[in-house]
């Protein structure tokens, strides 16, 4: 008996299968990865800026002039 899962493409994770398949644990990772963005916590419905430390060393005025453009893109 042929997998129902599998349609000579990679359209759905295995994680998602049915019991022919079980999942393993690089499929469920997959499967994560591609419903919240990816591994690292990311969510793009709400993106974070980077906040510097206290302590942080002063960037050049090109750099900051050019993190506030793309801020400014990015917002409308």
């Amino acid at each position: 008996m042929p997998d129902p899962c599998f349609t000579g493409t990679l359209t759905v994770p295995a994680a998602f299968c049915g019991p022919l398949a079980p999942p393993d644990r690089l499929a469920t990772a997959l499967a994560l990865a591609v419903l919240t963005g990816n591994r690292c916590g990311h969510d793009p419905a709400a993106p974070r800026w980077f906040e510097p430390p206290p302590q942080h060393a002063a960037r050049p005025k090109i750099l900051l002039q050019l993190q506030e453009r793309v801020r400014a893109y990015f917002d409308d």
